[in-house]
Parts: structure tokens; sequence; C-alpha cells
């Protein structure tokens, strides 16, 4: 039985026979992988590197930070649209990327977000209030106790009974504390007042 270019075919599991001269250059030939050139054959020819995984790669980023750039567009407008008042957490956010969650803080964005957020806020003439962000998630909304949590527990447990989601009891905290830092503690504004 003939082979579909019409070669014969040798009885050893319907494979083409080989020339010796293939089977010679098969023997002869090696090649070296890299990243300059894709290969390096032994006979001095190069396999140019296509680099369309570089280029698709570099498209890929380049969509997914135009979809970031984009919600955090949406994001502070409607947060500077909805409020008159907006505090946020004085983060370093330049030494947050060193950390554990350095692949985390990088795709949430947060730099470029506070940044949309802040001329947002600056030009539609809604106070801003950056505070500490020491202890946010570890004190307690209702009461003000220090309730120590690890990174993965997500409630916050108060002795006082405040069982509540650990970013909602921080954001709360920093509430409290940007009104604290616009209009003074509670009772130097009550004493203020009745002087």
């Amino acid at each position: 039985m003939d082979g579909i270019d019409g070669s014969p075919r040798s009885r050893s599991r319907g494979r083409p026979r080989r020339s010796g001269r293939a089977q010679q250059l098969r023997v002869r030939s090696c090649l070296d992988v890299g990243l300059q050139t894709f290969a390096a054959l032994s006979d001095g020819t190069l396999i140019e590197n296509p680099r369309h995984f570089r280029a698709a790669v570099g498209r890929i980023h380049a969509r997914v930070a135009e979809q970031r750039r984009d919600f955090h567009h949406q994001v502070s407008a409607r947060l500077v649209a909805e409020y008159g008042f907006i505090a946020v957490e004085d983060l370093d956010i330049r030494g947050l990327p060193r950390g554990m969650l350095a692949k985390s803080v990088h795709d949430a964005g947060w730099a470029q977000f506070l940044s949309f957020l802040t001329y947002k806020a600056e030009s539609a003439g809604t106070r801003l209030e950056q505070v500490s962000a020491h202890g946010t998630s570890q004190t307690c909304s209702e009461c003000g106790a220090t309730a120590k949590k690890g990174l993965g527990e997500r409630l916050h447990r108060c002795p006082c009974g405040l069982v509540q989601d650990r970013d909602v009891a921080a954001a709360r905290v920093i509430l409290a504390r940007g009104h604290a830092a616009w209009t003074g503690p509670p009772d130097t504004a009550a004493a203020s007042a009745a002087a």
C-alpha cells in the first residue's frame, strides 16, 4: 500500500520510508534555544524569535490598565457626586507594593484611584480628608476598643457585641476620624459652642 504522496510505506506502523540523507541530517543537526533568537542551529542557521507573545501580553496589559482607569474614573466621579465629605486613609502606597500584598495593591490601583478622587473632589468642592491608617481595621467603630484580628479574618467581632464586615467597620472608623479632623473632637466642639 502506498502513502499519501504515492511513496511506498514501510511495514513498521505505516510510516513512510526515510531516505538516508534525512536520517543523516537529523543525526548531525542540533540546536540551542535562546531569548535573542528562538533557536540557533549547529549549521549556523538562526530562527528568529517572533515576540508575538510579548506583544500580545503587552496588549492585554494595556487593555486591563484602560479598564482599571475607566473603573477608577467612574467610582471617583460617583463618590464626589453623592457625598460632600469623604474621608480616606493616608496610606503609604509606595511602601505597600513591597509587602505580601504587592500583586493585589498593584491590581487595585489605589494610587491612581486616590489621585482621581482628589482632583475630582477639589474641582467639585467636596471636602476630602486624609486620616491615619493606623489601626483602622483593628478598632471597633461602635465603642472604640481594639479588637485584634488577622488579615484572613473578615468579620469584626467586638466584646461590645458589634459584629460587622471588617472593611465596613474600618470605613466607619475612617469616617469618624475624618469628621473629627474636620470639625475637631466632639468634646472640643461642644466646649467651644458652650463658651
